[in-house]
């Protein structure tokens, strides 16, 4: 079998050097880092809360409300009462792993 493509044509491999790039940082820099904290969990958990308080207020305020409503406005508090206790726990938890990381840039940079 005679083929017109030979081995080398397949494939080129070139070796590259890696690039490191070092950034000095001030240990003030860092604190910013956390202060300006931001999470999406963060997010989720101050909409949730505000759909909560304003489903148990609609709930507490309605005169007679029937069966069917007090099913829902129930079902809604108890949703949204487990979302917010879920966001806002996983938005500690992003917390602490950002102190975390903050903590461990900390006791591996040597100062100049």
């Amino acid at each position: 079998m005679n083929t017109k493509i030979k081995s080398t044509d397949l494939a080129n491999v070139k070796h590259m050097g890696r690039e490191f790039v070092l950034y000095q940082i001030q240990d003030g820099e860092l604190d910013q880092l956390t202060a300006g904290y931001n999470s999406i969990h963060l997010a989720l958990s101050g909409m949730v809360f505000g759909a909560l308080i304003t489903v148990v207020t609609t709930w507490l305020t309605r005169v007679s409300p029937s069966l069917k409503e007090t099913v829902v406005y129930f079902s809604s508090t108890v949703l949204f009462g487990l979302a917010f206790l879920y966001f806002g726990l996983m938005a500690l938890k992003d917390y602490s792993n950002a102190r975390k990381t903050i903590q461990r840039i900390r006791e591996n940079s040597k100062p100049i």
